[in-house]
Order: structure tokens, then sequence, then C-alpha cells
């Protein structure tokens, strides 16, 4: 939908985003919990997201959609690249970004903010900032004026869109490179080959599902 219209909206703009919905869902929809739970869900929701875009187009504001971001650094003389999926970027006539996420189930919170463990947005806000964007910006961008979670629950009224740089007291700019500082050291630590992968480095934060956990071993250990 962001990409047929990412600028004024057209007329009939919620039964078009339900038809574009209709055209993805089309692939799926002889799934029984597609067809019945989530083909439902984004029925429910389309006026919500149609009344936040019109919102946010007011005043020349251009969407880019599901972007794919990179950012070829220099780390101690040693090439690295960071790249991304960028769910949604606004970018207004000045040039400033706004980045949002969509999330259809957690979104993270503060204490994930105070901890660390919630990157996504600021380093994508980095590769916008000092990287390559496709497709490309309209313009060449400006200041990250905020980053989002847009909350995309079962039905319009508990939909939200948390403004998640709100939680960056010392401002934006001072997140960023706080963010930057922290990646480059975590670069630099794994680049020494002394530094183990481990497949759970937070105990407490154990997932019910862990791809690579298999391949330390635990369970067969835990039994010994």
């Amino acid at each position: 939908f962001a990409k047929r219209w990412p600028a004024d909206l057209p007329e009939n703009a919620t039964q078009e985003l339900i038809e574009c919905g209709r055209a993805v869902f089309a692939a799926f929809i002889d799934r029984p919990a597609i067809a019945c739970l989530w083909w439902p869900r984004f029925e429910s929701i389309a006026s919500w997201i149609i009344e936040r875009e019109k919102e946010r187009r007011a005043g020349g504001t251009i969407i880019l959609a599901e972007c794919k971001g990179q950012w070829e650094m220099q780390i101690d003389g040693k090439p690295f690249m960071l790249t991304t999926s960028i769910d949604r970027i606004e970018q207004s006539r000045s040039g400033d970004i706004v980045i949002a996420d969509y999330k259809t189930g957690f979104v993270p919170e503060k204490k994930d903010f105070e901890r660390g463990l919630a990157n996504q947005l600021p380093l994508e806000a980095l590769i916008i900032l000092n990287g390559t964007i496709t497709p490309p910006l309209a313009k060449p961008a400006g200041a990250v004026a905020a980053t989002e979670y847009w909350k995309l629950a079962g039905s319009a009224e508990h939909c939200e869109v948390n403004p998640f740089s709100n939680h960056a007291k010392e401002g934006i700019d001072s997140w960023l490179a706080n963010t930057r500082e922290a990646f480059e050291a975590q670069v630099r630590r794994f680049d020494n080959a002394s530094t183990a992968y481990t497949a759970q480095s937070i105990p407490s934060l154990l997932l019910a599902h862990n791809d690579y956990e298999h391949l330390t071993r635990r369970k067969e250990w835990e039994e010994v």
C-alpha cells in the first residue's frame, strides 16, 4: 500500500489497503490459521492504520516501506557490514526521518531499553545516516526525529504507536552515539579469537526455542 501511494492517499484508502492485503494474503489464505485468525485481524485494524496514515502524511511526508539497508564501516582498519530490513521510514519535507517497526506481538519496553536489549531501531537509524537504503530516500537524510514501534493488535482499540526514542532522555543524537560505541565494542569483542559464541549469553533471558542451543549439546550436559 505504501509503495503504491507513498505520498497522497487515495479517496477510498481503507478499501485500497484491504485490497492490497487481499492480494498478499491470497498465497496463504488456504491455511486455517491465516483465514480464521490473521485475515480478520488485518481487516479489523485497516481503518486504524489509515487514520495514522492521514496524520503522518500531512505536510508532504513521504512513506517508504520494506527498505533494505546496509552500512559498511571500518573498525580498527577492518571492514564490517551491518544490514537490515526496515518496515517503515517517514521523511518530511525538511529531510528529517521517523523510523517505525510493526509489531504483532511483543513490543520492547523501557526496561529493555535501559538494559541495552532493544537495539534494532537505533542501529537502523545509524544505517540510514551512514549507509545506503534501497529504495533510496527522496532526499538526503536529515536528523532522526523519532523511532517508534507500531503495535498491531487484534482490534483497532488495542493498536497503538509507541515512541521508543522517548526513553532516550539524553536525546536521540547521544543515544545513537552510545549505540554506535557499544556496537563497535561488540564487533571488536567477537573479532577476538578467544571470544566464545555462546548459545545464550544472558541466563535470565532463556528462550523457549533457540536455533543454536543444540550446537552446544546443552541438554546432553544437563543430563550428565
